[in-house]
């Protein structure tokens, strides 16, 4: 009888660990698909609008996170790297945390810093996916940039660096239109 007892017993716990891991499963799906669904939630008129904002050229992005291209996302909060654009003038003020491979001369902050015209701008919007492509250039002192920002019609915002003397490194963050013109 114990013996009985017994291989019901790790039956039903077998069958236990594999209902809870059906279920874990069944959550961790789900959960996947809300996230997807949520970065395309946004309205056509959503993606108007961020084309209105891209072609007058006057917003800010507020990046949240830094994703170095060696070790963890870095969360942003009260480092909060910034992109200002007005007219065909940008600056750009971001954190930066990764390896420099050439000693070189910059402000003194250690962060990526531009300002002046995003040189060779570049916009390419894709209406069947809901965003917009910015590349452009900028230098300070000897070291080059070259910007990467995909813009998104729910106001999420990708940008990638790649720059001459250090690692390439990514941001995520938020679009925000200037009121003042």
């Amino acid at each position: 009888m114990k013996k009985q007892f017994l291989k019901l017993w790790k039956l039903f716990r077998g069958c236990r660990l594999t209902a809870m891991l059906l279920v874990s499963i069944t959550f961790l799906v789900a959960s996947c698909g809300s996230m997807n669904s949520t970065r395309n939630e946004a309205t056509k008129e959503d993606f108007e609008s961020l084309k209105n904002v891209v072609i007058t050229q006057n917003f800010q992005i507020e990046q949240q996170w830094a994703i170095p291209l060696r070790g963890n996302s870095i969360n942003l909060i009260g480092n909060e790297g910034l992109i200002f654009f007005k007219g065909d003038s940008v600056t750009v003020d971001l954190p930066y945390y990764g390896v420099r491979q050439v000693a070189g001369m910059n402000r003194g902050g250690g962060g990526i810093y531009y300002k002046g015209i995003a040189k060779n701008l570049q916009k390419t919007i894709q209406d069947q996916q809901q965003k917009i492509f910015l590349t452009f250039e900028g230098n300070e002192h000897t070291e080059i940039y070259q910007f990467t920002i995909t813009l998104y019609a729910n106001g999420k915002v990708s940008t990638s660096v790649n720059s001459s003397q250090r690692d390439g490194i990514s941001y995520e963050g938020n679009l925000k239109a200037n009121s003042k013109r």
